[in-house]
């Protein structure tokens, strides 16, 4: 019965203190949009050139629920991870990260688990705005997708307990689906490497 009671005294302890809240306190989460541009945005480039992917958006978010502007800045573990295949026809697919090197010219290159299929990248907060800006320089032709995935569970370091989910969409490009079978998403990008 003691261990039981000290077990939960633990428990409640450590997640409440951890949250800087009370047993009664709400939780606030947040939905916004991270866009994302994609340039040259020409359908095909050559070996070695550079396809880049950039995020440049304020830290007042406006929620897609409530449409609220919310301070949004300081955030702890914003990443984005970039899935990248190699499209060989309209359902066979294959791991292509290791196709390319990559140049993080804003932001910070984060440890992936997966590395044949994925790469992970943390943006920076400078002046009031999170910035991410990573060149794919591509190391063998082909077509490819690339699927930004949404960031989900983010908490800024003032508030620790609030979450926020970023959903990826492209911007001001032309995502070339034709290249993917007409496969979309607001989430994908293609290109041919010739």
């Amino acid at each position: 019965m003691l261990r039981s009671l000290i077990l939960i005294s633990i428990y409640f302890f450590s997640v409440y203190s951890s949250c800087n809240k009370g047993i009664f306190c709400n939780q606030n989460t947040y939905s916004f949009r991270a866009n994302f541009t994609a340039t040259p945005g020409i359908d095909s480039i050559v070996l070695n050139d550079t396809v880049w992917f950039i995020m440049d958006e304020s830290v007042q978010l406006q929620d897609l629920n409530t449409n609220n502007l919310i301070n949004f800045s300081n955030a702890g573990n914003l990443s984005f991870v970039f899935g990248i295949n190699k499209v060989i026809s309209a359902t066979v697919i294959l791991p292509a990260a290791d196709s390319f090197s990559y140049f993080v010219r804003k932001g910070v290159n984060v440890s992936a688990i997966q590395l044949d299929l994925i790469r992970e990248f943390k943006p920076v907060e400078e002046v009031g705005r999170y910035k991410l800006e990573v060149g794919f320089i591509p190391r063998k032709k082909g077509i490819y997708r690339v699927l930004i995935e949404n960031s989900s569970n983010v908490y800024t370091r003032d508030k620790p307990c609030d979450k926020a989910s970023f959903a990826v969409k492209f911007t001001n490009a032309d995502q070339h689906f034709y290249l993917g079978y007409n496969i979309s998403g607001e989430q994908v990008y293609y290109f041919k490497v010739y």
